[in-house]
């Protein structure tokens, strides 16, 4: 990934992330908002799976009850299955 900056006469210098591929990433601000974001996600995600495991939640979607079968299949506590698990 390249980098270049653009002065702007407003708002001073931005920096943008440039892919080989010459296609804009957006501002550096922006990809850590989307990093972050991502984060997040994947905690709520981990958390929602390991409810589920405990028996705390029901398994509604199809994915959730494969997980389902498989943590019952493994003999291993939620913890680490979930660790093992995608």
């Amino acid at each position: 990934m390249k980098t270049i900056t653009e002065t702007a006469s407003r708002s001073g210098d931005r920096t943008f992330l440039i892919s080989e591929s010459g296609h804009l990433g957006g501002t550096k601000k922006h990809r850590e908002n989307d990093e972050s974001y991502h984060a997040l996600n994947k905690r709520i995600s981990k958390k929602i799976r390991l409810n589920i495991l405990k028996g705390k939640w029901p398994a509604d979607t199809l994915d959730e009850r494969m997980m389902l079968r498989k943590f019952n299949e493994s003999k291993l506590t939620p913890e680490e299955f979930i660790e093992t698990w995608k």
